[in-house]
């Protein structure tokens, strides 16, 4: 039976005037009926604090992931973390030009697996940033050679 329906035959009880004993006795249904309710609620409530800590330890870990995610998909910093350092095709640059002088970028791009204009690029910067001089021969395409700097920057990380 109901909560409101005991109440309601309570109260029709009383209007009638049933003797006390009558009412005393839906009134213990009524509160064995109220202390059960109230058991159950405690345990949902008991429930929903548990199922709360797992989801804030769940959310917790999924943000850890993520940032560990993203760490990981940044760009790695240069080995020495000296700001304009070179990056690692940059270096595979020197060293291939340590290796054999007067490459061009279409060899240097075929031997590290990037695109001719990329290799280019990137021999220019080394250019300009002084690790690398270029060669031009008339109708040749233009070839590049180690300088000096860049020789150290290899033997200096011992990378020669």
């Amino acid at each position: 039976m109901s909560l409101l329906k005991l109440i309601d035959e309570i109260d029709t009880l009383i209007t009638n005037g049933t003797k006390p004993a009558a009412i005393k006795t839906k009134l213990f249904a009524l509160r064995e009926q109220a202390q059960s309710l109230d058991g159950e609620l405690s345990a949902t409530k008991a429930k929903y604090d548990q199922l709360e800590a797992r989801h804030n330890k769940a959310v917790a870990d999924l943000k850890q992931q993520m940032a560990a995610l993203k760490e990981a998909q940044s760009p790695p910093a240069a080995a020495s973390g000296v700001p304009g350092d070179l990056d690692e095709v940059e270096v595979k640059i020197l060293q291939l030009l340590s290796q054999r002088a007067g490459m061009g970028a279409g060899l240097i791009g075929h031997q590290l697996q990037i695109s001719r204009a990329k290799a280019e690029h990137l021999a220019d910067k080394l250019v300009s940033d002084g690790y690398l001089h270029d060669l031009i021969f008339l109708g040749q395409p233009k070839e590049y050679e180690l300088e000096q700097k860049g020789k150290e920057y290899l033997v200096r990380h011992g990378l020669a």
